[in-house]
């Protein structure tokens, strides 16, 4: 098993320890008994921007303040305000409008057209690395395995290694991924011959630097989360369990721009 496998496997491990604490703290927020998250259900979070920082399974737990429920694609006019809230947070946005509005994030879906340099960078283990996540949450109880599948397939996610889906890249070095998504019911995987689960959220994780430009695979990425999310009725979180705002995607892209600079530096 190499190095960038066990790595795949303690991530998930920590996505799934974190994940617990904030479902419980979700679940006795909205008076729910603390029976309605189980042990092996636990929804995680994102490290710190350098890999080798992370400490997987150790996250700051003050009392969750839940926002407002995340937009839908093509809901903007529907938006859902929350019935009981002492301090409303900013208001989440619809997300697809975000990226390609505010943001302007081009996007170059042209799997031929690879940039060398960006290739060399994602296969040497040298350089400093930027996990970024998104989760999508159930809106209200779960997820149910069959809904996940049907998702999943039409957002053009594969099923392959280490039993979590991905976005492959093709380059000339073969295939290479871009982020994945993974279950957050212990162990975090998925059995598509097996659709009778059910599931609080879902996972999609990047670790830059990767086959691609880095605000290109987050874009690609915060639209397959937000097609998920309007297709399961949930709601799009950041690794500080936060809804997906304005300020919450810029304040990622900046981090993905400070990133591509310590790269090259390390490259230069």
């Amino acid at each position: 098993m190499d190095a960038n496998t066990i790595r795949i496997i303690l991530f998930i491990l920590g996505i799934i320890v974190i994940a617990g604490i904030y479902l419980f703290d979700r679940s006795r927020k909205r008076g729910a008994p603390t029976q309605a998250v189980s042990q092996r259900r636990e929804p995680t979070g994102l490290g710190d921007e350098n890999s080798d920082d992370i400490l997987l399974g150790e996250v700051d737990s003050p009392a969750f303040h839940e926002p407002p429920r995340a937009q839908s694609v093509g809901d903007a006019s529907m938006a859902k305000t929350p019935v009981t809230q002492e301090a409303e947070p900013e208001a989440a946005i619809p997300v697809r409008d975000q990226v390609t509005r505010d943001l302007d994030i081009a996007v170059d879906d042209n799997d031929e057209d690879i940039d060398e340099a960006q290739l060399l960078a994602a296969e040497n283990p040298d350089l400093p690395t930027l996990i970024v996540q998104i989760h999508v949450i159930a809106h209200d109880g779960e997820f149910p395995g069959e809904a996940v599948f049907a998702a999943v397939w039409d957002v053009g996610l594969e099923h392959g290694d280490m039993g979590i889906f991905h976005r492959y890249q093709n380059t000339p070095h073969g295939r290479k991924t871009l982020f994945s998504m993974a279950n957050l019911v212990e162990p975090g995987t998925f059995d598509p011959e097996n659709p009778g689960f059910t599931t609080p959220g879902l996972a999609l994780f990047t670790q830059l630097p990767v086959a691609k430009d880095g605000l290109a695979v987050f874009s690609d990425m915060l639209f397959t989360a937000e097609c998920l999310a309007a297709a399961l009725d949930g709601e799009l979180y950041d690794e500080s369990h936060s809804a997906m705002s304005r300020q919450t995607i810029a304040h990622i892209r900046e981090r993905i721009l400070e990133h591509r600079r310590r790269v090259q530096l390390a490259m230069s």
